[in-house]
């Protein structure tokens, strides 16, 4: 028997995200600060790919905590 969403969580412990930025880190060339490495695009491609899938990627963070990204996309048995 499958379940109908496969699930993927991927934690860390760092700094965590501020609520000024965790509605803009899934968008294009978005980062943080300049001093932030990275050209801005993992996790919209991420989302954008998730997206297509009929998929999801959401957040859970705490400040000086951590993070949680969850990904769930649909689990379709091969072949149907």
């Amino acid at each position: 028997m499958f379940k109908k969403i496969a699930s993927i969580s991927i934690k860390d412990n760092g700094t965590g995200i501020s609520k000024d930025h965790i509605n803009n880190i899934f968008k294009m060339f978005y980062r943080a600060t300049e001093k932030t490495s990275g050209s801005g695009l993992g996790l919209y491609i991420v989302a954008e790919t998730l997206e297509k899938l009929n998929g999801r990627i959401t957040v859970k963070t705490e400040i000086d905590k951590g993070s949680e990204f969850i990904i769930e996309i649909p689990n379709i048995k091969k072949g149907s």
